[in-house]
C-alpha cells in the first residue's frame, strides 16, 4: 500500500514524552538502602557519593502509583491514533526493573513454564481490575471502546532475538527469521510479517496472549523470568470511508517492550546461549543510546550528527518513532536500591536525552482513488470470490489452500482501474459483505480438523476467572479473522483457520492461510456450554409439556403421551447461539424463563 501522505493542516511540534517509573524494593532487597527520591512527581533525586543528580521529567511514578493512573497520561495519544497520528509507547530499563510489568501487567508470568523458554499470559478484566493490566491490554481496550464504525484494524506481533526478527503469531516450533526492507512508497517494513484483521478487543487480546506465549525468556540473576527479546506489538488503523477531500486516514500504534540490559558477570556460570543473548541485547541497547544521544544533540547543534539507525534491528524498526512522524512515549523503569545505582543512573541519563528530542508530527492519510489501494481491493475481492466458489463446491481445506496459492501466483499482475471515491467505498463494502458470507460458510465447516497444512494445537492456558471469561460465554466465538475468513473453534476443532496478509520483498501485499490456536480452557468452556444447552433443551421439553397440559384450549392426546421434538429440531436447538435460545424463551412463563436464563448464564 502506498505510504501515507501527511496532512499539513494537522502539523504540530512535540517532544518525546518521558515517564520515569520506580519499582518497589524486592523481598531480597528490603535491607538495602533506597537511593531514589521523587519530588513533586516531576523530579528524580539521587544523593549518593558516586552519583548526585536532580532531573526533571514529564512525570515520575513511585511504587504506589497504579497501572490505571499511569495509563491516564498516555491515553490521549491513543485517541490521537484514531485521528491519523502514529503513536509509539515503549518501556526501557535494566533487567528486572519492571518493563514487562508496565507494558503487559503483573500477571504476565501466569502459568509460566521456564523449561520451555516461553511465557503465558493471564488477562484480567480491565473494567474492574485497576492494578494488574499493563499498557498494552489497556491500549487495546481503549482503542476498541472508542472505535466507531468505518475503521479497519490490523494486528502484528514480532520479537527481535539475537538480532533476528521473528513473527510471534506464527508457529514458534519452526521459527523463520524475517528481513527488513525499505521502499520509497512504504518506508520500512518487515517482509513476510503477518497482519491479522481484528474485529474487537477479544481478537487483539487473544493474539497478544498467543504471541507473548512464544516470546523468549530466561532465568537471570536479576529476574527469574527475564524477557530476552525486544517485542513490538503493532496495531494498524485504517478508515474505510473517505472524508470530503477523498482521503482515508491511516495510523499505527507501536507498543514496544525492550529487553533489559544486564552486566556480564564473569564469576557467574553462563551458557554460551545466555552469553550471546546478553551481548546481542547490550549491543542493540547501546545503539539505541547512540541514536537517542545524536538526535538529542541535533536538536541543539547546527552541524547534524549521523544517526546510526542501521546498526541494530530495533533502532531500524523504530526509526520513525525516534526521529520521525510519531507521537512517542517512553517509560524508563528504574530500581530504587543502591546495588543497581550505576544502571539506574545510566537509565536516567538516557531518559533525559530522549526528552530533548523534538519531532514534527502530522496526521497520515491515503488518497482513496490511489491506484495501489484500488488494485489491492480488487485483488482481495478476486481472492475472496475464488474462495467462496471453492467453499460452495465443497472443496476441503487442503484443496483450497493449494488452489489459492496458485491463484495468487497467477494474479501477481494487478488489474488497472481508475475509480471514483464512491466506487472505492463500494469496493470496500463488497469486500466486507463477502467476508461476512465467508464467515458464515466457514463457521459451518468442520473440514479444517483434517487440514494437514495447519499447525496442531499445543497445550496452552486460557483466560482465567475474569470478566472476559463471562464475556466469552456470551460472545461465544473467538472471531479472529483476516479478510473475513473465519472458522469458529469448538470442541471438535482445536484450531481456527484464518487468512493473513503480509508484504513480499517487492512490497506487494499478499495473502495466505494461517491459523489460530484454540486454548484448552476455551475448548473446555465450549464443552460446558454444550452440556448446559442439553440441560436447557430437556428443561424446555418439560416446560412445553407442562404448558400443553395446563392449556385450557388444548386437550390430552388420546395415547396420553406428549410429543417430543424431532431429532432435527433437537439438533437445531443444540446448535443455537445463546442469543437465539434467549429469544425463544418468551414462550415460557416468566419464572420459568428466569430459571432457564440463569442456567444459560
Amino acid at each position: 500500500m502506498q505510504q501515507s501522505k501527511l496532512n499539513k493542516s494537522s502539523l504540530q511540534q512535540q517532544s518525546i514524552k518521558v515517564y520515569v517509573r520506580v519499582r518497589p524494593l524486592l523481598k531480597k532487597e528490603l535491607g538495602q538502602e533506597c537511593i531514589i527520591k521523587t519530588d513533586q512527581q516531576k523530579y528524580v533525586v539521587i544523593e549518593q557519593s558516586t552519583h548526585i543528580l536532580k532531573q526533571e521529567y514529564d512525570q515520575v511514578f513511585d511504587d504506589k502509583v497504579s497501572q490505571a493512573e499511569i495509563f491516564k497520561f498516555i491515553s490521549p495519544t491513543i485517541h490521537k491514533a484514531l485521528q491519523g497520528y502514529n503513536t509509539t509507547i515503549m518501556a526501557y530499563g535494566q533487567t528486572g526493573s519492571g518493563k514487562t510489568h508496565t507494558m503487559f501487567g503483573s500477571d504476565w508470568e501466569y502459568s509460566l513454564n521456564i523449561s520451555l523458554g516461553h511465557q503465558s499470559t493471564f488477562i484480567d478484566d480491565l473494567q474492574t481490575d485497576q492494578n494488574h493490566a499493563g499498557m498494552i491490554p489497556r491500549t487495546i481496550y481503549t482503542l476498541f471502546n472508542n472505535l466507531q464504525q468505518g475503521y479497519y484494524v490490523y494486528c502484528s506481533f514480532l520479537q527481535i532475538y539475537n538480532e533476528k526478527i521473528y513473527d510471534l503469531l506464527q508457529d514458534h516450533k519452526v521459527p523463520q527469521a524475517l528481513q527488513i526492507h525499505e521502499s520509497k512508497t512504504e518506508g520500512i517494513y518487515v517482509e513476510q510479517l503477518t497482519e491479522y484483521a481484528v474485529n474487537n478487543l477479544y481478537d487483539c487480546l487473544t493474539l497478544m496472549k498467543r504471541g507473548e506465549k512464544n516470546r523468549m525468556i530466561r532465568q537471570t540473576t536479576m529476574n527469574l523470568k527475564s524477557s530476552r527479546s525486544h517485542t513490538i506489538f503493532q496495531l494498524l488503523i485504517e478508515t474505510s470511508k473517505a472524508d470530503s477531500g477523498g482521503q482515508l486516514l491511516r495510523s499505527k500504534i507501536n507498543l514496544c517492550d525492550l529487553a533489559g540490559s544486564e552486566k556480564i558477570n564473569k564469576q557467574d556460570s553462563m551458557t554460551s546461549a545466555h552469553l550471546n543473548e546478553l551481548k546481542s541485547i547490550n549491543q542493540s541497547l547501546t545503539t539505541l543510546g547512540k541514536v537517542i544521544q545524536n538526535l538529542s544533540q541535533n536538536n541543539k547543534n547546527i552541524n547534524k550528527l549521523p544517526i546510526p539507525y542501521r546498526e541494530s534491528k530495533i533502532t531500524r524498526l523504530l526509526q520513525d518513532s525516534l526521529g520521525g512522524n510519531t507521537l512517542t512515549n517512553i517509560f524508563v523503569n528504574v530500581a530504587p536500591n543502591i546495588y543497581n545505582i550505576d544502571e539506574t543512573a545510566n537509565s536516567l541519563k538516557f531518559a533525559q536525552r530522549a526528552r530533548n528530542i523534538t519531532q514534527i508530527v502530522q496526521a497520515n492519510s491515503i488518497n482513496a482513488t490511489d491506484q495501489e489501494l484500488v488494485n489491492k481491493l480488487l485483488k482481495e475481492i478476486d481472492y475472496l470470490k475464488q474462495l467462496l466458489n471453492m467453499k460452495r463446491k465443497g472443496l476441503n481445506s487442503n484443496d483450497i489452500h493449494f488452489k489459492l496459492m496458485k491463484i495468487q501466483e497467477e494474479n501477481e499482475r494487478l488489474r488497472q482501474a481508475n475509480l471514483s471515491v464512491n466506487e472505492v467505498e463500494k469496493l470496500m463494502q463488497e469486500n466486507r459483505k463477502m467476508r461476512e458470507e465467508l464467515q458464515k460458510l466457514q463457521s459451518q465447516s468442520h473440514e479444517n480438523s483434517e487440514s494437514s497444512h495447519l499447525i496442531k494445537h499445543g497445550s496452552e492456558e486460557g483466560f482465567s476467572g475474569s470478566e472476559i471469561d463471562k464475556q466469552y460465554n456470551t460472545y461465544q466465538q473467538t472471531q479472529l479473522s483476516n479478510n473475513g475468513l473465519l472458522i469458529v473453534s469448538n470442541p471438535s476443532m482445536q484450531k481456527t483457520e484464518v487468512t493473513v496478509r503480509y508484504k513480499d520483498r517487492g512490497n506487494k501485499v499478499q495473502t495466505k492461510l494461517g491459523y489460530v490456536e484454540a486454548s484448552e480452557q476455551m475448548l473446555q468452556r465450549e464443552k460446558r456450554l454444550m452440556s448446559e444447552r442439553k440441560r436447557v433443551i430437556e428443561r424446555l421439553e418439560l416446560l412445553e409439556q407442562l404448558q400443553f397440559k395446563n392449556n385450557l384450549n388444548s386437550s390430552m392426546p388420546l395415547n396420553g403421551k406428549f410429543p417430543k421434538p424431532s431429532k432435527k429440531n433437537s439438533y437445531n436447538l443444540l446448535n443455537r447461539t445463546v442469543e437465539e435460545e434467549r429469544i425463544s424463551l418468551p414462550k415460557l412463563k416468566i419464572a420459568e424463563r428466569k430459571l432457564i436464563h440463569d442456567q444459560l448464564i
